[in-house]
């Protein structure tokens, strides 16, 4: 009998350290829910103001804050994504990337834009869009879906919107996963002015490199450079997207005909020639009129 008694107390302690081993398990299980993170309504609710100043381009830019785990079963990459590692039939090891790596690959597209301080806030959800230029946007995503390369061009006086359009635009593309590269012309200036390559006592940029990796070009402001340096190089990059075959978006003051569409102007016969073209000879440009929206 108290050889009975004993193995019943060792079956009594045994269980509860199995017990304690589930109670450990579930609160590890717990604490991993708990620090899962919902998927936000929309991704945009992500970018933020930076805190410091890009040294690159001396300005304060929009940064992106990137989502934690999304399953139990989420993994890190070295990339800075989150997935599932699994065996395939032949034994080999993949990676496929859950929603919130997914998600953070969006965000990192967005923040390689380097929008400007407070471009979060420019989006299409938040813009009053003018009669007909709805319908010109959904073209030109249209044909750009298709593989070619349109080109959307906005004239306007200053403060009528093409800056807000533009930048919803482009954040629209990203997010969507056709990442942009976004330049406002008159920035892209101080990008010439801290390149150190020296040709003919001018200082250089590669105009490839400002658009390398880009599925899509956005260029703001186009006309205000009134260097010819700068010219040239605004210039030359249309001439880069072109060869690339980039769908192109570009907003300026000038008229079509101060651009150079019918003549002479501020942009070179080619380019002028390409843009209009892509631009299916007008059917989608929009000038943008009216009192200024600021």
């Amino acid at each position: 009998m108290s050889e009975l008694v004993h193995i019943g107390g060792a079956v009594d302690r045994l269980a509860a350290v199995l017990e304690g081993f589930r109670a450990g398990a579930h609160r590890k299980e717990a604490a991993e829910a708990e620090a899962l993170e919902q998927p936000p309504t929309s991704l945009l609710e992500r970018l933020e103001e930076s805190a410091e100043v890009d040294p690159t381009q001396r300005r304060r830019v929009v940064v992106a804050r990137q989502l934690g785990r999304c399953n139990l079963n989420c993994l890190p990459c070295a990339g800075g994504g989150h997935g599932r590692s699994t065996t395939d039939d032949a034994g080999r090891r993949r990676f496929k990337l859950c929603p919130c790596g997914v998600m953070n690959r969006q965000l990192r597209a967005v923040q390689k834009m380097r929008l400007p301080a407070g471009a979060q806030r420019l989006t299409l959800e938040n813009y009053e869009m003018p009669e007909g230029l709805g319908a010109i946007l959904e073209r030109w995503f249209e044909l750009a879906d298709a593989g070619e390369a349109p080109a959307l061009i906005l004239t306007g006086p200053p403060g009528t919107g093409k800056t807000h359009f533009m930048v919803g635009a482009a954040l629209r593309a990203t997010l969507s996963g056709r990442r942009a590269a976004y330049i406002e012309a008159h920035h892209y200036r101080s990008l010439l002015s801290n390149q150190m390559d020296k040709v003919e006592g001018h200082e250089q940029i590669d105009a490839g490199a400002s658009i390398k990796g880009a599925r899509a070009l956005f260029i703001d402001e186009v006309g205000m450079q009134r260097g010819e340096l700068e010219r040239r190089e605004i210039c030359r990059l249309l001439h880069e997207a072109h060869a690339a075959a980039l769908p192109v978006m570009i907003s300026s003051n000038l008229t079509p005909a101060e651009l150079g569409f019918f003549g002479a102007g501020y942009l070179t016969a080619p380019v002028a020639d390409r843009l209009r073209g892509a631009c299916r000879n007008g059917e989608l440009h929009y000038h943008m009129g009216g009192p200024s929206r600021r």
